[in-house]
């Protein structure tokens, strides 16, 4: 079973909130995480500097560099409950 987001940036929060998504745990086991791709009018763009995957390490969000060429995996959840704390969910935004 699988499902594919995307999170759009809201023109009329973003001064508020400039992260496009808040941070929240996913509530599965693990989450598949597929390079993404911007555009401007059908041209390819460079990742705006507010999007992205920010993974919280030691009480603050990191903005996760990743090869465009890499799938990342991180853990959700139920994958904590299911191994009693052995895996920890990953919070993020």
């Amino acid at each position: 079973v699988g499902r594919l987001l995307y999170y759009q940036k809201n023109k009329k929060t973003c001064d508020d909130n400039p992260f496009w998504c808040g941070a929240h745990f996913d509530h599965g086991v693990f989450t598949a995480l597929t390079p993404a791709s911007y555009f401007i009018d059908g041209q390819p763009i460079l990742e705006p500097k507010e999007a992205g995957l920010f993974v919280k390490v030691n009480g603050c969000f990191k903005k996760i560099e990743a090869d465009p060429e890499v799938m990342l995996f991180q853990a959700g959840e139920f994958g904590q409950l299911a191994t009693n704390d052995a895996i920890r969910a990953t919070e993020h935004r």
